[in-house]
């Protein structure tokens, strides 16, 4: 067991802590037939370390990998799961075995449901598992009060 800080994290009032910052629309990606939640926070990095004066982000596949803690094959595929899915551009340079990364504003909820049907489908029925999951649990719960 980790005894964290105790402290308040309030994104608003953080001056000095570092962190990345994923956008809201990200989450609707979860639903995205491949996609997995791990993918956000590596595509949370590529936009931490995005450079605006270069136009790209450039962390190496091994410090991706570092901070992931996934082998630089795993980043790799990552990385192009992360281009299917239009959240980043992937420059190579020629003559070099570098790569760079332009991080791309992930679609609305309408848009994405637009663009993959079958997230919008997926999406539907999580909401209807979740829903047949409270049904069942408040049935169990009136079942446990009237046995009382």
């Amino acid at each position: 067991m980790i005894n964290g800080s105790n402290q308040l994290f309030d994104k608003h009032s953080s001056e000095g802590v570092c962190y990345a910052k994923m956008p809201t629309d990200l989450t609707h990606y979860l639903y995205v037939p491949g996609f997995r939640g791990d993918l956000a926070y590596l595509y949370a990095l590529i936009v931490d370390y995005y450079n605006a004066d270069y136009g790209y982000a450039f962390p190496t596949q091994d410090q991706l990998a570092l901070k992931t803690g996934k082998s630089t094959q795993s980043v790799r595929a990552d990385m192009r799961r992360l281009k299917q899915a239009g959240l980043i551009r992937i420059l190579t340079f020629e003559g070099r075995n570098n790569y760079g990364y332009v991080p791309l504003v992930p679609l609305g909820q309408a848009e994405l449901w637009r663009e993959c049907p079958e997230a919008a489908e997926r999406y539907r029925e999580a909401i209807a598992k979740l829903d047949e999951e409270k049904r069942a649990n408040r049935e169990k719960q009136a079942r446990k009060r009237g046995g009382d």
